[in-house]
């Protein structure tokens, strides 16, 4: 999603050599970034839109931290959790009870 006001990077690069010439020749990438966000800041459809640009990158940083810590194939269900690390039937019922009990409790909080 492009704004037609959105500069191209050689527009970009002639600004930011306009703006600071020194610092375009000692540090082109800044000073593009810095000609970037004034624009940003003076254009209001490219300020929503870096909003959202940003937006969407936090979410997908968050992502993929979910997806690092928390591996798809590593998952299981709560009932194998149980049967996996409980030793008779009757550990494994006396969670289920405590669920059923933590839940019902859950409905009448709300």
């Amino acid at each position: 999603m492009t704004s037609p006001n959105a500069p191209d990077p050689v527009t970009l690069a002639k600004i930011a050599a306009q703006l600071n010439p020194q610092l375009a020749c000692d540090d082109p990438a800044k000073a593009i970034e810095l000609a970037r966000k004034l624009l940003i800041a003076a254009d209001p459809e490219l300020t929503k839109q870096e909003a959202e640009r940003a937006e969407e990158m936090q979410l997908q940083r968050e992502t993929q931290r979910h997806d690092k810590l928390f591996p798809l194939h590593e998952l299981i269900s709560v009932c194998g959790g149980v049967q996996s690390f409980t030793r008779s039937l009757q550990d494994r019922n006396e969670i289920c009870r405590c669920l059923a009990k933590r839940k019902t409790n859950d409905r009448l909080r709300r």
